[in-house]
């Protein structure tokens, strides 16, 4: 390119290639501001971005805080905390809803799960069995006992769902935990683990997240979300988004 717009132009062989040449040299791409966008996003990636948007730059930055574990302890405690949240996923996402649990059969429950592969020993160590007892007994245990009874109790749904950002089209991917349907329309449920004092602070953190879930679901399903629930196991209770 840089010899070809050095050239003489005194001398021109061929007025048409001349201005195709010089048309492609002038050529701007129209979307160029969709280049630095990436066309893939998670959902947490554009949780992420919306904490940014709104404020502007990072919500917080954490200060360094110098452990008063030794590191091999230290080590543990995050990836016993790390893990937590896993192992409560998929103990929820494998229990049969349809049944009536007390602790006793949750505990044999729980370790058939373990005996057959489906969590590690690692898993079962991280899951307090009062708090899946809490849920499994509270309003919303209920309605999803009954809608696993009716069959209209679904687990663990991948999405990708296409949204316009600007002039550009890109593509957000998801799993959903947890919906079932009652008569009015769907339940959209998100099981946190998050340790937290305040119904409020969920909701800051996931409430664009549910959004595009809530979108999702819509689209797969063809059929409205009436509620979106966050299930916080910190607080041991529901909130409403």
């Amino acid at each position: 390119r840089e010899i070809l717009s050095m050239w003489d132009s005194n001398k021109v062989y061929d007025a048409v290639m001349k201005g195709n040449i010089e048309e492609q040299f002038h050529y701007c791409y129209p979307y160029s501001e969709g280049m630095n966008l990436k066309q893939k996003l998670s959902v947490s990636e554009i949780k992420k971005r919306h904490y940014v948007e709104a404020e502007g730059e990072m919500v917080y930055q954490e200060e360094e805080i110098i452990p008063l574990l030794p590191n091999f302890l230290q080590e543990d405690t995050e990836l016993k905390g790390a893990s937590r949240g896993t192992a409560y996923h998929k103990f929820l996402e494998i229990l049969d809803y349809s049944r009536e649990y007390d602790r006793e059969s949750l505990l044999c429950e729980l370790e058939e799960k373990r005996q057959v592969g489906h969590l590690t020993d690692e898993m079962v160590e991280c899951i307090k069995i009062e708090d899946i007892l809490t849920l499994l007994h509270s309003n919303l245990g209920k309605r999803m006992r009954l809608a696993a009874s009716k069959g209209v109790y679904f687990t663990e749904q991948p999405f990708v769902l296409g949204m316009e950002e600007g002039k550009e089209t890109i593509l957000i991917q998801g799993i959903i935990d947890v919906y079932f349907e009652e008569e009015d329309g769907l339940v959209l449920l998100d099981y946190k683990t998050d340790r937290v004092y305040q119904k409020e602070e969920l909701i800051a953190r996931y409430k664009s997240q549910l959004d595009y879930y809530a979108e999702a679901l819509r689209r797969l399903t063809g059929k409205p979300v009436k509620e979106r629930l966050i299930y916080s196991f910190s607080l041991q209770t529901e909130i409403a988004v």
